[in-house]
């Protein structure tokens, strides 16, 4: 199984933020920014006109969000756009919502029960952006498939079988990166060690990987010391590519499960969150109404 270096690197990190993304997000912090500094002129009120108006336009986003995971159960909907289009439609109506709920309340808080439905859009709203967060590290970029611990620990293997030739003049190495991959790897005790492992994870492969580069070059350089010195640095090069492709593949393999159990709990929670979201704001929206 032969690995790409590319495709590991995209794989190990969550994707960019694309430039509409970007200016999305300015446009947003821009907005709530002049609202926040304009809270006390009065431009809306609650109770009528354009503030009462992006009071039910956001509800109506916020209850829009179930789309989404309808989109996903539903075998008749599959065929209705791709399900990255469904989930950034989702992600950016559960940005679109709270900012205009944010505006019809006037930046403030009112009554006891519109206290109660603002404090749980809030929750739910920033409960999302954690839910991005462990989503990008357990899929293949944003919008691809769920990667598999399996797969990357096959990734693993594979890179590793680019330092053969490395291995017949520094045969110590191949223990060493054994060891070191064993260890990485090894399930975590509990919840604690595990995000201890998870924080101390880049110091150790950065420590590893420098340490093990220096004795790359150093070997090689012994080995071929009877070759130009161009193709000595073309060696060397190539060995550095393979050691880079597996570091990155290992330091992947060693987040994924953290991650997974991460995404799992925040699914647990994040779905509780948002009917106790829409039971408020249908009680508020009743008690503005009628009482």
């Amino acid at each position: 199984m032969s690995s790409n270096p590319t495709q590991t690197k995209r794989l190990a990190s969550a994707p960019a933020l694309s430039t509409t993304a970007r200016v999305f997000g300015l446009i947003i912090i821009t907005l709530l920014a002049w609202g926040w500094m304009n809270k006390g002129e009065n431009y809306l009120t609650a109770e009528e006109g354009l503030g009462y108006t992006l009071g039910i336009v956001g509800g109506s986003l916020m209850l829009l969000l179930l789309l989404y995971p309808v989109r996903k159960k539903l075998k008749a909907w599959r065929n209705f756009a791709p399900i990255r289009y469904w989930f950034q439609i989702h992600m950016m109506f559960g940005i679109l919502g709270p900012v205009a709920i944010i505006f019809h309340s006037g930046f403030g808080f009112g009554s006891m029960n519109s206290n109660i439905a603002m404090i749980c859009m809030l929750v739910v709203s920033g409960s999302g952006l954690f839910g991005r967060y462990f989503y990008t590290k357990i899929h293949y970029g944003l919008y691809g498939e769920l990667a598999g611990l399996r797969e990357l620990k096959q990734q693993t293997e594979s890179s590793r079988l680019g330092f053969e030739p490395i291995f017949a003049v520094a045969p110590h190495l191949e223990e060493h990166l054994h060891n070191f991959e064993r260890d990485i790897l090894a399930p975590s005790k509990n919840f604690l060690h595990g995000t201890y492992r998870l924080l101390s994870l880049g110091t150790r492969i950065r420590h590893q990987h420098k340490k093990i580069r220096k004795e790359i070059k150093l070997a090689l350089q012994t080995a071929n010391a009877d070759k130009s010195r161009r193709e000595r640095k073309r060696v060397n090069a190539q060995a550095q590519l393979h050691l880079d492709d597996y570091f990155v593949t290992l330091r992947k393999a060693a987040e994924f499960k953290f991650y997974e159990k991460m995404f799992a709990l925040w699914h647990l929670m994040h779905l509780p969150l948002f009917f106790m979201l829409v039971i408020t704001g249908i009680f508020h929206v009743i008690a503005v109404h009628y009482y």
